[in-house]
């Protein structure tokens, strides 16, 4: 057997170096046998599958019934939309009903408003007139009466006084004959 040697000082001093083995001509085949190593296992490879085989059945439940809360949320979280939705609908339909009334409403006092206007100047005028009667009153000592006005009230005044007489029966006594 020979003597493995580092390389000489003439390679290396050219740059050119090499080493024994000759890593360069190696194949990537062969490495990768050379240098795989085989650990040993303190247990067989059949418990790694059992062990595994529960691990996969034990996240398998856990997504299961974490699946399972998810959609038994889903569901109240999709009652719940519904019901506000519904909620929303009734909203929006009285929102509608009270718009329509409050127009309504506003018309209506729109229209009173002006009734109260037209009130008001037809008040401020008869007190103006009520004024001026009042002011015509104070001014004219006797107040003069149409002629109209005067038959009229004699009228009036003899038709009670007719009236007063028929009230009052009358005893007619026959009076003997001579």
């Amino acid at each position: 057997m020979s003597l493995m040697r580092s390389p000489t000082k003439g390679a290396s001093a050219t740059g050119n170096s090499s080493s024994y083995p000759d890593l360069t001509n190696i194949s990537a085949m062969d490495m990768d046998t050379k240098n795989m190593v085989v650990r040993k296992r303190k247990t067989p490879e059949n418990d790694f599958t059992h062990e595994f085989n529960a691990f996969k059945k034990e996240l398998l439940d856990i997504l299961k019934e974490s699946n399972r809360c998810q959609l038994e949320s889903i569901n109240t979280i999709g009652h719940s939309i519904a019901s506000i939705n519904e909620q929303l609908k009734e909203i929006k339909t009285t929102t509608e009903q009270l718009i329509s009334e409050n127009g309504l409403l506003k018309s209506q006092i729109a229209t009173l408003n002006d009734t109260v206007k037209v009130n008001e100047e037809k008040i401020t005028f008869l007190q103006s007139e009520i004024k001026q009667l009042k002011s015509n009153a104070r001014t004219s000592q006797a107040p003069e009466l149409s002629p109209v006005l005067m038959t009229t009230c004699d009228e009036a005044i003899t038709e009670l006084q007719e009236r007063a007489e028929r009230r009052t029966p009358k005893i007619i006594k026959a009076q003997p004959k001579n």
